[in-house]
């Protein structure tokens, strides 16, 4: 017998859970999530796009973004950033296939099949090499990266 689980209790399950909006609309275009924080200084954060609304860039922008935001927000040495190919048109050149951890073959079921699951490392010190690169146009100028943003 399968049991749904409350809401809530899942959502407890996130360091953190985002929306992906289209700017100008606010059109929802995917989500991702920051989870599984360890007392390693790891965490995981997965990425789903639309592959119908996201234009290409747009998961490459949020990728950024989530990175950011675990970074700058809690005690981390790496991510392991985890999405299926589904989502792989919207994210431009932002998974670099040098980066792959492994593929976790037929993992996720999801709009009636089951999909490989990808996953990439980003280690602290890779995000502050390139940091200022990946956010410059994203940000505003008013925004300093290095801190969390206000809840």
């Amino acid at each position: 017998m399968r049991t749904s689980v409350p809401m809530e209790e899942t959502l407890r399950r996130f360091d953190a859970l985002f929306l992906i909006l289209r700017r100008g609309t606010n059109e929802v275009l995917g989500f991702s999530t920051l989870q599984a924080r360890s007392p390693a200084g790891h965490i995981r954060s997965g990425i789903y796009l639309d592959p119908a609304k996201a234009r290409f860039g747009v998961g490459s922008e949020a990728t950024h973004l989530t990175i950011n935001y675990a970074f700058a927000t809690f005690d981390l040495e790496k991510m392991i950033l985890q999405t299926t190919e589904a989502s792989f048109g919207g994210f431009g050149t932002a998974l670099d296939p040098e980066e792959q951890e492994g593929i976790l073959r037929e993992h996720l079921y999801f709009r009636g099949r089951h999909w490989d699951l990808h996953s990439y490392k980003v280690t602290r010190d890779d995000w502050d090499a390139c940091v200022d690169r990946f956010l410059d146009g994203v940000l505003p100028d008013t925004v300093e990266w290095r801190e969390p943003p206000p809840h």
